[in-house]
């Protein structure tokens, strides 16, 4: 009975002191969709996120810039330009070196629209074609 009580008590003194990491995974993203000019936020839902991490975050392929922790369960990215419009994997890798996250065709590029245009660009063509 001393055996058992004095396993209990090191268990709970190890998770006092060491805190129960929840395991490193990624789950989610949001949103699916963004422009191929990229520069719009992405959040990534998971589990594990730390501040002493090192995360590198591939979206098709390219390499956002700004990859910012909120806390054990989101990161939050600034999209990277796309190559072209469509589906595209998002990769999330950790300095730890054994965990790489894929989510296959986990976000679309999409053509940026005329209502995403900057105005002064609207009132370039306008001015263009009345001459």
């Amino acid at each position: 009975m001393k055996k058992i009580s004095w396993i209990i008590g090191i268990m709970v003194l190890a998770i006092a002191l060491f805190g129960c990491d929840k395991s490193l995974a990624v789950k989610d993203i949001s949103p699916k969709t963004g422009n191929v000019a990229g520069g719009e936020p992405l959040e990534i839902i998971g589990t594990g996120f730390n501040n002493n991490m090192g995360i590198s975050v591939y979206v098709g392929g390219n390499k956002a810039d700004n990859v910012s922790i909120q806390g054990s369960e989101k990161l939050i990215i600034s999209t990277p330009p796309g190559n072209e419009p469509g589906p595209v994997d998002v990769r999330i890798t950790f300095d730890n070196g054994t965990d790489d996250f894929i989510i296959s065709g986990g976000f679309t590029y999409v053509k940026e629209s005329a209502g995403a245009m900057d105005i002064r660009e609207l009132g370039s063509r306008k001015s263009q074609r009345e001459k």
